[in-house]
């Protein structure tokens, strides 16, 4: 057993509404963006470089730290989960027009905060 460490990003709308991200091959639920961290990288370099993968925008300076969680491994899981979180701020509409999600990503889109329990993966509400 080992602990996988992930990087996470809440970015908004100017509604404030929360940018959420479909994976193509799990496509029941939203996740916020962002992945597992690799060995050579810090939590704010692969958040950086999921960021670029997944929707094609680089947010390097706007990253602030927020949170970080310890997620106990469960009897379904192999690995225990060390989540980094970061603020990414409001994107400007310019910023949104650019979000381009690639080919693991099957939808980007914002939702009402207030609606994200059922949207989102299990371990992203609380």
């Amino acid at each position: 057993m080992s602990t996988l460490i992930r990087s996470r990003a809440i970015f908004l709308n100017k509604e404030k509404y929360f940018l959420v991200l479909k994976d193509r091959n799990y496509p029941v639920y939203f996740g916020l963006p962002g992945g597992t961290v690799e060995s050579n990288e810090s939590p704010r370099e692969g958040l950086v470089r999921e960021l670029r993968e997944e929707i094609s925008l680089d947010f390097s300076g706007k990253l602030k730290l927020i949170c970080i969680e310890y997620l106990a491994r469960k009897k379904d899981q192999e690995n225990d989960e060390l989540v980094f979180m970061f603020y990414g701020g409001i994107l400007s509409p310019k910023e949104i027009k650019k979000i381009r999600p690639d080919n693991e990503i099957g939808e980007a889109k914002f939702i009402n905060p207030f609606s994200l329990d059922g949207i989102l993966l299990k371990t992203m509400v609380r």
